[in-house]
This record gives structure tokens, sequence and C-alpha cells, in this order.
């Protein structure tokens, strides 16, 4: 509840996560007792193996189901590297897990927008983000994580994973 972290308002899951180089997860009150069936994973430019390592240890501890997003946020440069990007993550997915991985892409939104739009859309239960780059969302008062755009009884669960440097 942003009501809780009033007191410390420099205090945001993307910048922990960041900081601290460990994943950092926002859970809100409707998600407390649901089961996690569902992971979003945004894919971009360039591939998020640390996200997708947490990807497989949940899909395997919880039997979820895992739902690629292509996330187009740029314009089409020379050397596009989305697609092979995109690729080489679902081929890593599929080596470690054993069930079908869905897949879907969006256009040009800003990043979180779309995770979200699409995880409400399937009903996801939980969206890795890399913290700022896909985790933000820029508004009239600012700049604010994705987890203030979600519901307080919404059972999505958000996981801000730093990725190797």
């Amino acid at each position: 509840n942003r009501r809780r972290w009033g007191i410390f308002p420099h205090l945001e899951p993307d910048k922990i996560a960041k900081k601290s180089n460990c994943p950092v997860l926002t859970v809100k009150p409707g998600s407390l007792e649901s089961r996690t069936k569902v992971i979003v994973i945004p894919i971009r430019d360039f591939l998020p193996e640390r996200k997708l390592e947490w990807g497989v240890l949940l899909a395997k501890r919880y039997k979820a189901q895992i739902h690629l997003l292509a996330l187009q946020d740029h314009p089409e440069p020379k050397e596009w590297a989305l697609p092979q990007v995109f690729l080489k993550a679902y081929h890593h997915l599929r080596e470690h897990l054993h069930h079908p991985i869905e897949y879907s892409a969006s256009g040009r939104h800003s990043p979180a927008k779309a995770a979200l739009n699409y995880a409400e859309l399937i009903m996801a239960d939980m969206i890795l983000v890399n913290p700022e780059t896909e985790s933000g969302v820029s508004s009239f008062t600012g700049w604010r994580h994705i987890s203030d755009l979600v519901g307080k009884d919404s059972k999505i669960q958000v996981l801000d994973v730093e990725p190797y440097k």
C-alpha cells in the first residue's frame, strides 16, 4: 500500500531491486491468497537471462504457465533485434519447461502499461519486469511504479528482476 511507504517516499521496488541486485516482489492484498498460475515475461531488445531463469524457477515451483510478451517500444532500426531475442527467449524456456509457452506482441506503448494491460487481459498472476525500464510509468504526478497501477484487490504480483551486468 502506497500509504505505508509515505514516510519513505524514496523507497520504490524498482530502485530497491536495482541497488540491491535482489529481486523485489510487490504483492497487493488481493494476491495474498491466490496461487500463481500464469506468469508474464516481457521481452524487449536484449535477452533477459536472469528474468528467464526466475520465470523457469517460478513456473516449475508453481506449475505455472509462461506467457512471453514481445514489446516494441521504439521504431524499428535497421538491425532490429527483437525477433531474434524473442526466439532465443522462447527456445531457452522450451529447453527448461515441459508445458506450452504462450506468446504475444504489443505495439509501441509504455512497456509497463503494455505488460500490465496484457496481464489483465489473460488474467495473469505475476509479471516479471526489469527495474525502471519496464516497471516505470510516466504520469502527470511524475514517475510511478507499475504496481501503483494495479488495483488494490488485484491478484497480479510484480517481480522486479535486475538483469545480469
